[in-house]
């Protein structure tokens, strides 16, 4: 099928941004970082090596993971017309191996309903709504350069100011919420996947409206509501952990902003392994925030039952969680529990 060809070829240069900018070239002068991964992120220099072999074993799976998405892209496949057939074949998929990179635009886009959230909005909808000046700004400008320190997009006048116009957008849109702290997050990582301010506008609405109702609301309601359930679950699967954790005194709640509220982006996890946490967000919904939290204390168990304060038990989630280089452990615990 021509038009799963054309979507399953990589992207060219003068597609990595509407002014040809690399973001990651743009180094400015950084001492002692000499590794970035895909994204432009920095690897910590004692993971380098976990990198690069993880990364030969992604790239070498690649034929493999291609022939399947274009299947699912053919004619009569899953994805067509902006829009996702769900199916078990799909599903398990995603689940199992993520989205092939070179379309996860295309994937997020449909998963998401985006064609279906701007059917009825003008063609200049989006620069409308950045261009008005709201409560939010403020705030939205002090939280833009604090947006992933460690990357030089964001420390870029271009970056910084694509961020800007993206919340600005949104909070414009739905003036009730308007901005929450963690969004910047969100929409950060988002820029950098999809290279479109106008596709991760739309994908904001569609995380905050519809995936994660009530997750920014003044009261938080939503993400304390699923940091409750992911305690009762923990206490459920894992009983020495949960009953260590509540001696020790560590309160549940911390992971509820620094996890759940921008899905894992400030976690510290490689950026491969959380996209592929998000590609099964947005198949799964609300709920796999829950299944990757679980999995990943299941995977630090053993560190997390030696610890004996509060602040050993912060050490562990702030640190750790940088060493899933192989999202493979973390990706199949969540079906293990799953099921």
């Amino acid at each position: 099928c021509d038009a799963a060809t054309d979507l399953m070829s990589p992207p060219g240069e003068d597609e990595v941004l509407d002014d040809d900018v690399r973001p990651w070239e743009l180094r400015g002068g950084e001492v002692g970082i000499t590794v970035r991964d895909d994204f432009g992120f920095p690897v910590q220099p004692q993971l380098v090596v976990q990198y690069l072999k993880s990364k030969q074993q992604r790239e070498d799976s690649l034929p493999r993971t291609k022939l399947c998405w274009k299947k699912f892209l053919a004619a009569d496949g899953e994805v067509r017309g902006g829009k996702v057939r769900n199916s078990k074949r799909i599903s398990r998929f995603i689940l199992e191996d993520g989205v092939y990179p070179p379309i996860r635009r295309q994937v997020w886009s449909a998963l998401c309903k985006v064609d279906e959230l701007r059917e009825n909005s003008c063609s200049d909808y989006y620069h409308q709504l950045h261009e008005k000046y709201n409560e939010a700004n403020p705030q939205i400008d002090k939280d833009i350069h604090r947006t992933f320190p460690n990357h030089t997009f964001f420390q870029s006048q271009f970056g910084a100011g694509a961020l800007r116009r993206i919340l600005n957008a949104y909070a414009t849109y739905n003036p009730q919420l308007g901005y929450c702290q963690s969004m910047n997050y969100i929409a950060g990582l988002l820029l950098i996947v999809l290279k479109d301010e106008e596709l991760v506008f739309w994908i904001m609405v569609a995380i905050v409206n519809q995936y994660l109702p009530d997750y920014f609301s003044r009261s938080l309601l939503g993400s304390l509501v699923d940091t409750k359930v992911f305690g009762i679950v923990l206490h459920d699967k894992f009983p020495k952990l949960s009953q260590h954790l509540q001696h020790v005194g560590y309160p549940l709640d911390v992971i509820s902003t620094k996890w759940f509220m921008c899905l894992f982006a400030e976690a510290g996890i490689p950026t491969e392994t959380l996209l592929w946490i998000w590609d099964s967000f947005f198949l799964v919904g609300a709920d796999q925030l829950i299944y990757v939290a679980l999995s990943a204390f299941r995977l630090l168990e053993k560190d997390l039952m030696k610890c004996q304060e509060p602040e050993d038990v912060r050490h562990i989630l702030r640190d750790q969680p940088m060493y899933f280089v192989d999202a493979q452990g973390l990706m199949k615990g969540c079906r293990t529990i799953r099921s």
